[in-house]
């Protein structure tokens, strides 16, 4: 039920009746021009409230757009991860193939060369050194699986050859590229017990205290880097091994 006004009901009661002043009446022609505007900003402030609901609808759909449009994206490069994925199992497979076949070549060859009875040391010195070119050009281009099985294959068959200390600090190295430490620093370790004289003694002095690094054995890392320095001090792994020291000493 509308509320009636009662003070504008009793003027406009005057009036009709001619009891009212023209005082009276300018004070109520004030009042009802002040009611209508009222009335009128009341009214601007409902359509501002229609437009800002409007546009909070508009708001809300752009964002269920937006969110179906990430939805769609995200979906996508899942997708697309897992066809990586897939690929990559693809090609460790493959990898996986030709180390399993390179094995076997290499095993038959070392069957066939010990079956037979007539082969000279001038044709086993050539098969070494193909095999060492072999290994060496692998581990060049990054192949260090492949690098590995065929330097340690090499030290197997000639383990007095001239590129004997070639041969252990390229296999250390295949280790310690591939993450594997622990065999690393072996590695680099039996060659300076092999080979004392070998002109890859520094490096492998050093590298074997990077590889002690890699697993948090300073106390060993500390130990090849002081050994490097104090009975290599010519060579170029020395300024390199002090660094490791400075470094060593803020830890």
């Amino acid at each position: 039920m509308k509320k009636i006004n009662l003070p504008i009901l009793l003027f406009t009661v005057a009036i009709l009746s001619g009891c009212a002043t023209r005082q009276e009446i300018k004070t109520f022609q004030s009042q009802m021009d002040h009611l209508v505007s009222k009335n009128a900003k009341q009214s601007q402030q409902l359509e501002r409230l229609d437009s800002l609901f409007v546009e909070m609808i508009l708001i809300q759909r752009q964002n269920q757009a937006n969110y179906d449009s990430d939805l769609a994206q995200s979906q996508q490069q899942m997708r697309t991860i897992e066809s990586i994925l897939r690929e990559s199992g693809l090609k460790v497979n493959r990898l996986t193939q030709q180390i399993e076949k390179m094995e076997d070549n290499i095993s038959d060859r070392i069957e066939s060369q010990t079956m037979s009875e007539d082969t000279s040391i001038e044709n086993v010195s050539v098969n070494a050194r193909q095999i060492f070119e072999t290994a060496q050009l692998d581990f060049n281009r990054g192949k260090f699986d492949l690098a590995r099985i065929s330097f340690e294959q090499f030290l197997s068959l000639f383990p007095n050859s001239i590129l004997a200390d070639d041969a252990q600090y390229y296999l250390a190295e295949c280790l310690y590229n591939l993450g594997k430490y622990s065999l690393a620093r072996r590695e680099y370790l039996n060659l300076i017990d092999k080979n004392p004289d070998s002109e890859f003694v520094p490096a492998a002095l050093y590298k074997a205290g990077m590889a002690s690094m890699k697993m948090d054995d300073l106390k060993n890392a500390k130990k090849y880097f002081e050994k490097l320095v104090k009975n290599h001090s010519q060579s170029l792994e020395v300024p390199l091994g002090k660094e490791k020291l400075k470094e060593l000493k803020s830890w």
